[in-house]
């Protein structure tokens, strides 16, 4: 809406620009500029060269602050923290005061329903879900809220958000299908963190696809299932291939990632691969969960990863059954 109204500025700017121009060509005076007679299409004139160029200017500084948040996001420069929500000031929902002022994990950040860049805006008064005692992870810079993501269970007076972070129980082996995942329709994004990191692994064969124009800078290229690892209350994730690829995706396999949520909202990235399925087994080495790794060609094949303390390493043979022995 304020990109209509600014566009919609400029163009009143323009038109004042274009008629003024015309009024004093139609008059057709020598010297005009010192004439009595062109004093009024004169100032209109001038008043739409300081309307026109004021328009484009204040359009222009808007767009660019606005690239500087996406671009943030999306180059995983964003910060993020996860923690219980303590307001700090609502703003009301008449506007006329300071916005939404909120402290995660001793991060201030602020809400305001009526600003200008394209952040985070649903204050307390207009329903948002940034409430006192919320538990939730937010992606944001220079203090503006990029992303929410709101833990469920929450109690019954404080609203999810739209995307969660929750882990499965992991009492019995959790199996991931990745061609099932990448077929599904809704998919939840990877942080821009986790993006970034791939991407870097990734590069010469993602450069590849990008010269065929199989994905640009806007593509969502990753995303992720929520999973648990070792019960720390930290969201882990798999990660995967949000659509098709050459760089991630092999004759028979897809390329997946598990990572590790840390302190602060770090990922760590323990175990990557190529296969067709995960699965979380419920056992534990040395605190995180065992891994398999499944690829089907022609039969079944399954790796086994153990954690040995500081990275997962490979059980040579491991059962079919996905049992843990």
């Amino acid at each position: 809406m304020r990109l209509l109204w600014a566009m919609l500025l400029i163009g009143i700017g323009l038109a004042a620009l274009i008629g003024s121009v015309a009024w004093i060509r139609s008059l057709k005076l020598p010297r005009w500029w010192s004439r009595k007679e062109a004093g009024k299409p004169s100032f209109l004139l001038l008043w739409s060269i300081l309307f026109f160029g004021c328009s484009v200017v204040g359009f222009s500084v808007n767009l660019w602050e606005a690239y500087q948040y996406v671009d943030a996001y999306r180059s995983g420069r964003a910060g993020i923290i996860e923690g219980e929500v303590h307001v700090l000031h609502e703003q009301p929902a008449s506007g006329h005061s300071d916005p939404d002022i909120i402290e995660i994990g001793g991060v201030r950040l602020t809400v305001n329903a009526f600003g200008r860049v394209p952040v985070y805006k649903e204050t307390i008064a207009s329903g948002g879900a940034l409430r006192e005692g919320v538990h939730a992870r937010v992606y944001y810079y220079s203090e503006k809220i990029l992303r929410v993501d709101i833990q469920t269970n929450q109690p019954n007076n404080m609203p999810a958000s739209t995307s969660r972070n929750t882990s499965p129980p992991p009492h019995t082996p959790t199996t991931y299908n990745l061609v099932e995942l990448e077929q599904m329709k809704e998919k939840q994004v990877a942080p821009p963190a986790i993006v970034a990191k791939v991407v870097s692994l990734n590069k010469k064969e993602l450069d590849d696809d990008k010269r065929q124009h199989l994905w640009t800078e806007e593509s969502e290229l990753l995303a992720v299932v929520p999973i648990n690892l070792d019960d720390d209350g930290i969201t882990d994730y798999l990660v995967y291939p949000a659509f098709y690829l050459p760089a991630f995706h092999g004759a028979h396999s897809i390329a997946c990632w598990i990572f590790r949520g840390g302190l602060n909202s770090t990922y760590a990235l323990m175990l990557e691969g190529r296969h067709d399925a995960v699965i979380v087994l419920p056992d534990k080495t040395n605190g995180l969960r065992g891994i398999d790794l499944i690829y089907w060609a022609g039969q079944k094949e399954v790796c086994r990863y153990k954690y040995d303390g500081q990275i997962y390493q490979r059980i040579i043979k491991a059962p079919t059954t996905g049992e843990d022995k």
